[in-house]
């Protein structure tokens, strides 16, 4: 889905404070052509609700395709955020994440405390490459940073300052080590190879030409750290209104999804799941420059529902959304529709006391009986429109008849 429609000019002001632009800009910048990258845009959208929720994505796919990239290109939009990246393997330790213990303190006052200084737990940003390769007891300490953004080791208490984090990996294997780990991140995708050779060919000029140096594209920052900060508290305050009805046809959306994929892949939408997948909903309302969410910003949350590129997942949703979503939103068009022709056709206007030309008459009735013609034929989206439309063709061919016995009855025929 692209720009949303029907946005309401709220509050715009003090939104504009938080992003120094249009926040529409905000979703142009994350887009394949704008970052350097090719084939990319599901994966960049995913990224960016990433970092607007404080959320983490996760990265499957083969070595080399510009998994890495595509991460490190889309923090540069991010003024002044402090990154980390590491590679997981066996033989990374907690040190290498969360800082060496400093012996100073040790010696001085017996405690054992990390120096966390340019740790992970001082990033804005963090990338960690090949994640499932990472010991477990290193992991366990990870998840806690992923989920609670905390560190807690003996009598050293931290909070991690982490806001998103990228993991990658080149295979999924679902088991008792790496269920967990996945259950930290929101957004998920398979990265595949580029298919397209005109966009293969693009590649090979562009990394001749860049000699494959991040500094050499010249990404500019879109916003600070501060404001993007900004940006996700008002997400998790009451900034942002869902209304009943929405909220309604979200979880109608929520139980259907959940129903269909886990008959094809016993995929199971935790409650926990469910919830973040509303700040999705709040962030697209929000780079409208909206307080109020609309049906058409349901369609968002399909980023974090699906595993991008995976087919099962995206086809399911797209038949779900259509079902519980899209005939709604068709379904308040028609309704305008068939009210606009009722005004137009002055049904509810009493003719009895009022006299009429000859030409008059016989141009009211052809026009009523061209608007009950093309009645006739308009198709319903939904059972409510089907019923507004009967109750409309019913009042249009009684004035139509009515008119046409008043025209007989004045010209004796």
């Amino acid at each position: 889905m692209t720009a949303k429609k029907a946005i309401a000019k709220q509050d715009t002001q003090t939104l504009n404070q938080t992003l120094p632009e249009k926040q529409n800009n905000f979703e142009k910048e994350f887009s394949s052509k704008k970052l350097f990258l090719l084939e990319r845009d599901k994966e960049l959208k995913q990224l960016m609700y990433a970092m607007l929720t404080g959320e983490h994505l996760f990265l499957q796919g083969e070595a080399g395709t510009g998994k890495s990239m595509l991460a490190k290109h889309a923090f540069q939009l991010i003024k002044g955020a402090k990154m980390f990246a590491i590679q997981m393997s066996e033989a990374t330790l907690s040190e290498h994440l969360f800082g060496a213990y400093d012996m100073l303190t040790w010696k001085d006052k017996g405690v054992l405390m990390r120096d966390i200084t340019n740790s992970l737990l001082e990033a804005d940003f963090a990338f960690i490459d090949e994640i499932f390769d990472g010991r477990e007891d290193v992991l366990r300490t990870l998840l806690g940073v992923l989920n609670e953004r905390t560190f807690s080791e003996g009598r050293q208490q931290e909070n991690a300052n982490l806001h998103t984090a990228v993991a990658t990996a080149n295979y999924v294997i679902e088991n008792e080590k790496t269920i967990p780990i996945l259950d930290r991140f929101l957004f998920k995708a398979l990265v595949k190879p580029i298919k397209n050779k005109a966009n293969r060919l693009k590649m090979y000029r562009q990394h001749t030409e860049k000699a494959g140096k991040l500094t050499a594209y010249g990404i500019k920052p879109l916003m600070d750290m501060k404001q993007l900060k900004e940006f996700t508290d008002k997400l998790y305050s009451n900034h942002v209104i869902i209304e009943p009805d929405v909220l309604e046809v979200y979880d109608e959306l929520i139980q259907e999804f959940s129903k269909e994929i886990n008959n094809a892949k016993k995929k199971f939408i935790s409650s926990r799941t469910a919830n973040k997948l509303l700040d999705i909903v709040k962030a697209s309302a929000l780079l409208d420059n909206r307080k109020k969410v609309n049906f058409a910003d349901l369609y968002e949350v399909k980023y974090g529902l699906c595993v991008i590129n995976d087919d099962k997942d995206e086809n399911t949703f797209e038949i779900v959304y259509k079902r519980c979503v899209s005939s709604l939103e068709e379904e308040k068009t028609q309704i305008k529709e068939l009210k606009k022709i009722e005004k137009e056709l002055k049904l509810d206007e009493d003719f009895n006391g009022i006299k009429l030309q000859p030409n008059d008459y016989v141009a009211r009735i052809k026009g009523l009986k061209t608007s009950l013609i093309k009645l006739k034929s308009f198709t319903c989206a939904t059972q409510k429109i089907t019923n507004t439309k009967m109750e409309l063709q019913g009042k249009l061919e009684k004035t139509y008849n009515d008119s046409r016995q008043k025209f007989f009855k004045e010209q004796n025929i």
